[in-house]
């Protein structure tokens, strides 16, 4: 038997991914690492006595080339005599309706549909291709975003599906490298798409793979992956030890003093808490109640957290605040014009001079965009719960909540920020920060928003 093959089947043994007979659904997109899983899976079948569906979700993203990927894993499927579900939908509208990152929204619909054909055929488990060198690149993107314990654990080999709960996603690649997948189909002559946006640097995790990695091998002259790896085990299990014994601690109902806790059980005992109560846990907020206990934390303009000295968290409604209702919204038809919103005044002017001077008014601030991609119809208004912003110089959305955390913005400054919505529903300013990736000035501008603004309680229309 193949090495390899070996010691995928040693893994799910391991690990008890995957148990004789049962039925599983295979998820491939096409590319090396969904078909070498395939592949794998198809010759341990032979001793498993699985039963394998394939399944295949058409993002529609790529034209032409999605739907010969879509085409190429049905002949697959069909001469390996495996049945084979196509699943697709609208992306763009998806990630226009949610406002999630493309990546998100691709990810979701991915999921729901994997759920689906797990429904319709009454599968227990879907195999996914994620390989370790997808968790190094995880780990890397992770570390640099401050994440805590549970992230920068990775991805584990065996999880409940996102929108089903009842349904497990298994990874039997996690210990096998992208590299070693690639010289696995070669040998075996296995045929796979290449997928030309996974070479592409707009995205983060293809910078981090072809930039990052590399570069830090040659500094430390060392397997960065290798290292990666190993971390994340030893990360994933003392966190899940620390975890273990908070919920210990709290199941035993002691009641002692939440400042005398080790500071990793107050993160737990926090942490755990704001899951319970729907709220993602962000490590800003955990800090500030693990330091301060009866002091009222503002999630979201309606509600407020606090702990006592036990550690437990107690919330509070609150009414919303006169600017968090503030919205307004303006038509750019015109070649220009002014506003007042939230006690201060915005102007715009429309050119199509490739040069644009400012327009002689008393202001502070100053920003020009891409008219045409802005639009003629605008929204103001203020920062709420869930934004989404593409700062320029950047490839991926972030939250506008952590956008602001990292500028170091007050909270109750950060909701007094007056910011301009486009008309594809986008955010492309923000007030004193700076503006959407997606509305800049390029070589392609035929139009310029010339676009400034007083700060609240100066100027006049």
């Amino acid at each position: 038997m193949d090495s390899l093959i070996a010691r995928v089947a040693d893994f799910i043994a391991r690990r008890g991914l995957l148990k004789a007979h049962q039925r599983i659904v295979v998820a491939v997109s096409g590319g090396v690492d969904s078909m070498s899983l395939l592949h794998l899976l198809n010759v341990l079948r032979a001793e498993s006595g699985w039963e394998m569906i394939i399944a295949h979700f058409n993002h529609g993203l790529r034209g032409r080339e999605s739907d010969r990927d879509e085409r190429f894993v049905q002949r697959t499927a069909k001469a390996m005599g495996l049945s084979c579900e196509i699943g697709a939908g609208d992306i763009r509208k998806r990630r226009e309706a949610s406002r999630d990152s493309m990546e998100m929204s691709c990810r979701n619909a991915r999921h729901e549909f994997f759920a689906k054909v797990a429904r319709k055929v009454d599968a227990g488990s879907v195999a996914l291709a994620h390989h370790a060198s997808d968790q190094a690149e995880l780990f890397v993107m992770r570390l640099l975003r401050g994440a805590g314990g549970d992230g920068l654990a990775g991805m584990s080999e065996k999880d409940p599906s996102p929108v089903d709960t009842g349904l497990v996603l298994v990874r039997p690649l996690l210990e096998i490298s992208g590299d070693e997948l690639r010289e696995f189909a070669e040998r075996n002559q296995i045929a796979f798409r290449e997928d030309a946006s996974n070479r592409s640097r707009e995205h983060l995790r293809n910078r981090v793979r072809h930039e990052a990695l590399p570069l830090l091998e040659k500094i430390f002259e060392r397997n960065v992956e290798r290292g990666a790896l190993q971390s994340m085990r030893i990360i994933g299990d003392e966190t899940a030890c620390v975890e273990a014994a908070t919920r210990a601690w709290l199941k035993a109902g002691r009641r002692a003093k939440f400042e005398n806790l080790h500071p990793a059980m107050q993160r737990q005992r926090l942490r755990l808490q704001l899951l319970e109560h729907g709220i993602e846990p962000q490590f800003e907020w955990i800090e500030i109640l693990r330091e301060k206990r009866e002091s009222w934390l503002s999630i979201n303009p309606s509600l407020e957290i606090s702990r006592d000295e036990t550690g437990e968290l107690r919330t509070r409604r609150t009414s919303k605040s006169v600017f968090e209702e503030a919205l307004r919204t303006l038509s750019l038809k015109s070649v220009r014009g002014s506003v007042e919103f939230a006690g201060g005044v915005i102007r715009w002017r429309r050119s199509k001079s490739l040069s644009c001077t400012p327009s002689g008014t008393s202001q502070t601030g100053r920003e020009v965009f891409d008219a045409d991609r802005v639009g003629k119809n605008v929204t103001l208004r203020h920062w709420r719960p869930g934004d989404r912003f593409r700062p320029i110089g950047m490839a991926v959305d972030v939250k506008l909540q952590d956008w602001f955390t990292n500028l170091k913005i007050p909270r109750e400054e950060r909701r007094k920020l007056r910011l301009a919505v486009a008309e594809s529903g986008h955010i492309f300013w923000i007030e004193g920060c700076r503006i959407g990736d997606g509305f800049r000035v390029t070589s392609e501008t035929q139009r310029r928003l010339i676009w400034e603004w007083d700060p609240v309680g100066e100027g006049s229309p």
